[in-house]
């Protein structure tokens, strides 16, 4: 795909709810990483980790509030940390996509500030 031109691809690490989209996990970002130096294929990320913290039967699945409850800052943060190390390790160009949590901020400055080909784009939840 890479020779055929395909820009970035792109992955969860946590899962999606669609079965053709499956997430990742931590050995599969190591082997696409290495895969992907020296290209300037971009690799995007909807970077949010399961913290398994969360008990949807305790709260009604139609309030915002729960659903704000599901995704806390934290799985957005890790997530985030996650992608910023195996950046900085393959300096792999990497994207946060729908960034949600300003707490993830210092974390990709930090990144970028250290020379990883991090960046991210916002969206409100």
């Amino acid at each position: 795909m890479l020779q055929a031109g395909v820009p970035g691809f792109a992955c969860s690490l946590i899962a999606s709810g669609v079965k053709e989209f499956p997430h990742v996990c931590p050995q599969d970002l190591h082997v696409v990483m290495n895969e992907l130096q020296g290209t300037d294929c971009v690799l995007l990320f909807h970077a949010e980790q399961d913290l398994g913290h969360w008990n949807p039967a305790r709260e009604d699945p139609t309030e915002y509030g729960a659903f704000l409850d599901s995704r806390p800052d934290a799985m957005e943060t890790e997530a985030v940390q996650t992608v910023a190390a195996l950046c900085l390790q393959y300096t792999v160009p990497c994207h946060i996509l729908h960034l949600s949590s300003a707490r993830a901020l210092p974390v990709i400055r930090e990144a970028g500030q250290k020379g990883a080909p991090l960046t991210a784009e916002t969206a409100h939840h």
